[in-house]
């Protein structure tokens, strides 16, 4: 798969912006940049996810590589467009190796333009090491007597600095949550799940670097 050109396919909007302010300066500096690969391995997908926040909207955002290549842009449109001040850019699928072999270790260059022309810039590196995949010890892959009163139990990573726990039932995100390094375990809040469901949930340990490696449980719920 060639991903040169596709890098950045998908983008979510964290934040909708109010109108530009009087500008303090001709430059904006972004916030909370990050750049980190999440890796399913379950299904052995990878991707990488920009992150970027600004205090003045913006109407055009730009990627670029460490080699200065551009990986991607997005416009909001004309000047009565939508305004953007929170991002979140999700780069295509592809196996763990095509991604570590298409978005190299180093710094990634952030640039935006707001309506009324002012530049934002901002930057975040990108390191390849992930963390193993975490061993969950339950629920175990195709039970289909799950309590919807739940515990997901794993083995903790003494590497990780946080887990990322996602629940989905059906077709619907149901719950998300974050929990501190150290954590072996999550109580699902009663009422959360429904009985006699197709249930998946989520555990990911992320690294010090910000990457996350994630593992998938699939699950019927009694």
């Amino acid at each position: 798969m060639d991903m040169t050109n596709t890098a950045l396919l998908a983008l979510v909007v964290s934040a909708i912006a109010w109108a530009d302010g009087k500008p303090t300066s001709d430059r904006v500096e972004f916030k909370e940049e990050a750049i980190a690969i999440e890796f399913t391995a379950t299904s052995g997908e990878a991707t990488v996810v920009f992150q970027a926040e600004s205090e003045v909207a913006m109407q055009r955002l730009q990627i670029h590589d460490p080699l200065g290549r551009r990986l991607g842009t997005f416009d909001a449109g004309d000047g009565n467009g939508l305004r953007l001040s929170g991002y979140v850019l999700e780069a295509a699928e592809g196996t763990r190796d095509e991604i570590l072999a298409t978005f190299m270790q180093g710094t990634y260059a952030i640039s935006g333009q707001t309506p009324s022309g002012r530049k934002g810039t901002g930057s975040a590196a990108l390191k390849h090491r992930l963390l193993d995949a975490p061993a969950v010890l339950y629920p175990v892959e195709g039970a289909t007597d799950v309590s919807t009163n739940l515990t997901v139990g794993w083995i903790p990573d003494p590497e990780a600095v946080s887990y990322r726990i996602n629940l989905e039932q059906g077709d619907s995100d149901t719950l998300a949550v974050k929990l501190p390094a150290g954590t072996s375990s999550f109580d699902v809040p009663t009422g959360v799940l429904a009985a006699g469901e197709s249930t998946h949930v989520e555990v990911g340990a992320v690294a010090p670097n910000g990457n996350c490696t994630l593992v998938e449980i699939h699950f019927t719920t009694r």
